[in-house]
């Protein structure tokens, strides 16, 4: 039996020489269909954890636009009233 700690790359090289060799492998007629089974089921995770990750990067990129857009409105507005508060002092010191 295969340890569970070996990663899935190197159980398909361990089943392949052991097929190689004449083994048995998991009690199956044919080793060399579960070693291909092995390769698809790694191919489809790989493909599956890419698009993953890819909507995740997708994902922070537009948190990261809405954050952006939030401090550059937050600033505006301040600016804003800023600039009101001056005209307001203008107006109140011409009055006065």
């Amino acid at each position: 039996m295969i340890a569970a700690k070996v990663g899935l790359k190197s159980r398909i090289l361990l089943l392949e020489k052991a097929a190689e060799k004449g083994f048995k492998i998991f009690a199956c007629k044919d080793p060399s269909k579960k070693i291909a089974e092995l390769k698809d089921w790694l191919s489809k995770r790989k493909e599956d954890r890419a698009k993953k990750m890819k909507s995740k990067k997708e994902s922070s990129a537009v948190k990261v636009k809405k954050k952006k857009a939030e401090l550059e409105e937050k600033v505006t507005a301040e600016e804003k009233k800023k600039e009101e508060k001056k005209e307001m002092e203008k107006i109140l010191t011409k009055r006065g």
